[in-house]
């Protein structure tokens, strides 16, 4: 028995812990090799969208998130990049997506303006975004935008609809699904 959680030890599958009690949208790691847990929190006044396996129990990473984390993954560097409904990362108002270094949230320039679905880190070290936005920091991209540690650009002229999965080929290709 697991709840929306489970692990696979190449033999036989086993729960971490209770589970955090809510549903589940990503995985993901720190360079430590905790596990991250992105949340189906709504509106979570806990904070607890966001949660680290301290191998005991389920914890908010740092100050926690708002609302619910839908996708996530980590920077060459280690720093874990955040996507999903929130508003609020920590002390920072973050629209969406958010960067942990270890210490504390920062924002993605001016985030974007809608929920991120998915995230992944391309070899270069760039993230690339999808979800249901059309503006990421300000600059038009649908449903699909670049950030390079600076800024955000649109990926040539985007999707014609929200983007729910991406994966990053060794030559640094990228491929995006959904709607």
């Amino acid at each position: 028995s697991a709840a929306s959680l489970a692990r696979w030890d190449g033999a036989a599958w086993s729960a971490l812990g209770a589970g955090p009690g809510l549903a589940i949208w990503a995985v993901g790691q720190l360079p430590a090799g905790d596990l991250l847990v992105g949340c189906n929190a709504g509106y979570e006044p806990n904070n607890r969208a966001l949660l680290r396996w301290d191998n005991t129990d389920w914890v908010p990473l740092g100050a926690g998130i708002d609302r619910e984390v839908r996708a996530l993954t980590t920077l060459p560097d280690g720093c874990v990049i955040a996507g999903g409904a929130f508003v609020q990362a920590g002390a920072v108002a973050a629209r969406h997506i958010a960067r942990w270094d270890g210490a504390v949230w920062s924002t993605l320039d001016t985030g974007v303006n809608g929920t991120v679905r998915a995230l992944v880190t391309v070899p270069c070290g760039d993230v690339v975004a999808g979800g249901d936005f059309d503006t990421a920091g300000g600059v038009a991209a649908s449903y699909v935008a670049t950030w390079d540690g600076t800024v955000w650009s649109p990926m040539g002229t985007g999707m014609n609809a929200p983007v729910h999965a991406l994966l990053a080929l060794p030559n640094g290709d990228v491929i995006a699904a959904g709607e």
